[in-house]
């Protein structure tokens, strides 16, 4: 999303904004121990637990990362952007996930609490691209072309999309590929762009 070849466009291409808008929210990841288990939770499901955004999933040896969404102006973002592992934060912590995602909370000890304080969160941005033809010499595809928000789940799916249909357009043995591809992707990924 942060793509250099869309930057340098956008500078130097007259009449080429991309529209780029924050997420909204920030994420930030609290990892289990190794073999952590809860009852109802099964290891091999990816799990996500409503509006507060709490997604869980195994990782290596049974370590469980439990991802945690910070949106902006919810009351829980304070808390969940702060680095300071205070016992009141930790408890507030606890809290959270055991009333947003009860199920997920057995899988957290207090050592694996305190540690996500210190870890980084990250956002992003939705970028929307009113073109993606330049001159059948550049072509933005995927993340550089259309960014979106993780939980829609459109972001490999679309990126992979465009592969494909690159690879099918490069084959049709058009002159203008690049204008013939944005001209089919085009309605799809404004679409993408709103819902995202």
């Amino acid at each position: 999303m942060w793509s250099t070849a869309r930057t340098a466009l956008a500078e130097q291409v007259p009449g080429f904004e991309p529209r780029i808008g924050d997420w909204g929210v920030h994420f930030r990841v609290a990892f289990s121990g190794p073999r952590a288990s809860a009852p109802g939770l099964d290891p091999s499901i990816h799990h996500i637990f409503g509006p507060k955004g709490i997604y869980t999933a195994t990782l290596s040896d049974g370590v469980w990362g439990v991802m945690l969404s910070a949106i902006d102006g919810d009351e829980s973002a304070e808390l969940l952007l702060s680095d300071d592992p205070t016992g009141q934060a930790i408890a507030g912590l606890r809290a959270h996930i055991e009333r947003s995602a009860p199920l997920a909370a057995p899988l957290l000890n207090h050592d694996d609490l305190a540690d996500y304080f210190g870890r980084k969160p990250f956002g992003g941005a939705v970028v929307v691209c009113d073109r993606l033809a330049f001159d059948e010499w550049l072509l933005l595809i995927g993340d550089a072309a259309h960014s979106v928000l993780p939980p829609t789940g459109e972001g490999v799916n679309s990126g992979l999309e465009d592969g494909f249909l690159l690879a099918e357009h490069g084959a049709s043995g058009s002159a203008h590929w690049f204008a013939d591809l944005e001209a089919r992707r085009l309605p799809d990924l404004q679409a993408l762009g709103e819902y995202a």
